[in-house]
């Protein structure tokens, strides 16, 4: 068994030497490697609650029991804060069988990660990411990005659990990253736009109205607020969006109080929880109202249950 250490977060000193040998096409055998990423789940809930102490421990641990549980041929290194990196050759010559001894190796190592207890007996469990190789002239980079395409397949999974990469998670990573760069010129380039749906009291007389984003790309057509909405909240593009959608709806609650036919009606709008717990979301808001002139008992800001579930005393505060 040969180790190194780490811990700078460093993804490339794992790769000046076993790795890059296994990869470099010069060194070819019939068998298949394979990378792993060990990732500790909520490892930093150990910190947190028992202190840094009990979570270099627990690390030594982890790193004990992966040296017990592999084969001496296998290279094991600390890939950055929670996370390692196991190397492992002569899988097998044929993909079924290298794949089936991959995988038993990789629930061992979840086996006996998730038997680990700490002095106050905290549950401790890990996710697993695995990229199947030979020596085909890939770069070392390119194994390690497998791998980690595969280990955040795994932890979205909700951890405790093992992942393979392939080609379709590749391609749908590559999708992502695709729409997430359209998605940033979609305001400037007005492929967003607010669509109304109409809203009724129990005797079908229209009350209001509900904004719904829209986005239409020029070459895929209507994307899926589904697909789109959560993304913009994981890439921050939500606030820059949520913004836009606020002044589109108080111009027009601007608009509508010039109108008698109109003037009561009121728009809905949904309110990311990224956007809701910015600071400045009330000062925005006010600012907004304040330059359209827009009525403020007609604009009705809607956000969902879980967020009020979350942080309920400073969700309150941000309502009242």
């Amino acid at each position: 068994m040969r180790t190194t250490g780490g811990g700078n977060g460093s993804k490339s000193g794992f790769s000046t030497a076993s790795l890059a040998d296994a990869t470099d096409q010069n060194n070819c055998t019939t068998n298949f490697s394979a990378i792993f990423i060990v990732d500790l789940d909520n490892f930093r809930l150990v910190n947190d609650i028992q202190g840094h102490e009990s979570g270099d421990q627990l690390l030594i641990n982890v790193a004990q029991n992966l040296q017990i549980h592999l084969p001496q041929e296998a290279t094991v290194a600390r890939f950055s804060s929670d996370e390692f990196v196991v190397l492992l050759n002569t899988l097998g010559e044929q993909q079924g069988k290298a794949t089936h001894n991959a995988e038993r190796l990789a629930r061992q190592l979840l086996e006996a990660v998730a038997k680990l207890r700490n002095d106050r007996a905290l549950p401790i469990t890990a996710s697993i990411g695995i990229s199947l190789f030979k020596c085909l002239g890939l770069s070392v980079n390119s194994v390690l990005q497998q791998a980690d395409m595969a280990l955040q397949q795994a932890k979205a999974a909700g951890g405790n659990s093992l992942r393979f990469f392939n080609m379709e998670m590749q391609t749908s990573v590559l999708e992502r990253a695709r729409l997430e760069g359209d998605l940033h010129q979609a305001l400037e380039r007005n492929e967003l736009s607010l669509h109304y749906q109409v809203q009724v009291n129990h005797q079908g007389v229209t009350t209001g109205v509900e904004a719904l984003l829209r986005w239409y790309h020029p070459q895929r057509g209507w994307v899926s607020p589904a697909t789109f909405i959560p993304l913009a909240e994981e890439n921050g593009l939500i606030l820059p969006i949520g913004h836009w959608v606020l002044k589109l709806a108080c111009e027009q609650l601007a608009k509508w109080a010039q109108q008698p036919a109109y003037e009561a009606l009121t728009i809905s709008v949904n309110v990311s929880s990224v956007q809701f717990q910015q600071p400045g979301f009330v000062r925005d808001v006010e600012s907004l109202l304040a330059l359209t002139q827009a009525p403020p008992s007609r604009l009705v800001l809607e956000v969902t249950e879980s967020l009020l579930m979350s942080e309920p005393t400073r969700v309150r505060s941000t309502m009242s």
